[in-house]
């Protein structure tokens, strides 16, 4: 009996299964290539192996994907906040301009005596800082929009009890500090307020009072006796330190503005004056008789007086002259 040939084929079988092998080692060196290109492009392929017809599954590759920054919400990141404030490390800031502090402009609250010596430094003298004499006077006026051709620059000067006409001193000027006046509008408003106490104009009624009222209110209980302190305060302000009378020119400047608002009958009186040049001057008592005299004159049109009542010989004129005068 012929031997069989099982070694042969067995010797084949090994020679094809190490051929087998080889090829599987080259079919998965190839297919490692061809999974990390199929991978690459996001593409899954399965390899079918020739010599034993097995599906083999490709080498599996993994792709390391950037790790996913870390983000905070809800709130503004610290370092955004670092740049906001200027507070960024390691690198020069420049820090976000701040908004420019502002005041009201009439609120008692923002007094401060700073800015009101400021205030009276803008328009002091070039030669006395000290002083703001007539010049710096028309400006301030003008400034702050406030005639100068009536009564308000001697209500003025009587509300810091100025010493001369036309001039005030810093010591004078810092009195305004006890109505916490400041600005040049609540100096406009304290004036136009003291104006309507004295020559009984309509009165303001502020919600909320721009300045320190309560001098105003203590002249608006007893407005009388304001304008009569007012009036006798008016006639040592403009007469020269040294004289004793007033100059004719003045006291009728000052009667204009001060008595003829208020008393019609002062009116006719200037016209008198006006006509009668031998009236030079006025002493403190005929300056005080005046006022008198047109509180009596007020709500009569009757020149006749009583012969209790005694007035100075240019009153009496004065009637007489107005009696021979046409009905207006």
């Amino acid at each position: 009996m012929p031997p069989k040939r099982k070694r042969n084929m067995n010797g084949e079988t090994a020679a094809a299964a190490t051929e087998t092998n080889g090829t599987r080692r080259s079919t998965r060196k190839t297919g490692d290539s061809d999974t990390v290109k199929s991978s690459s492009t996001g593409t899954s392929r399965m390899e079918i192996d020739d010599s034993d017809g097995e599906m083999n599954e490709p080498t599996k590759t993994s792709t390391k994907q950037p790790p996913a920054k870390k983000t905070k919400t809800g709130g503004t990141s610290k370092k955004k906040k670092d740049e906001q404030n200027g507070t960024t490390k390691g690198s020069a800031t420049v820090s976000a301009p701040q908004p420019a502090t502002s005041f009201n402009e009439l609120d008692p609250k923002t007094y401060t005596l700073p800015r009101l010596q400021s205030l009276f430094a803008q328009y002091a003298d070039a030669d006395d800082p000290n002083v703001i004499g007539t010049e710096g006077l028309m400006k301030l006026f003008e400034d702050a929009e406030i005639s100068m051709e009536g009564a308000l620059p001697f209500l003025f000067a009587w509300a810091v009890r100025a010493e001369n006409f036309g001039t005030f001193t810093k010591a004078e000027w810092e009195k305004l500090g006890s109505m916490r006046i400041d600005t040049l509008a609540k100096l406009k408003l304290s004036l136009l307020d003291l104006e309507s106490v004295m020559f009984d104009q309509p009165k303001r009624e502020p919600k909320v009072d721009e300045y320190d009222r309560h001098l105003y209110r203590t002249w608006a209980m007893k407005p009388k006796d304001a304008f009569n302190n007012f009036y006798h305060f008016c006639f040592g302000l403009a007469k020269k330190s040294e004289a004793r009378v007033l100059e004719m020119e003045m006291a009728t400047a000052i009667w204009t503005v001060v008595l003829v608002p208020k008393y019609k009958i002062m009116q006719s009186l200037l016209e008198f004056i006006a006509e009668h040049p031998k009236y030079k001057a006025v002493n403190k008592d005929l300056w005080t008789m005046m006022l008198e005299f047109c509180n009596a004159m007020q709500n009569t049109e009757n020149m006749n007086t009583s012969e209790d009542e005694s007035w100075p010989s240019m009153l009496d004129e004065f009637m007489e002259w107005k009696k021979v005068q046409p009905a207006a």
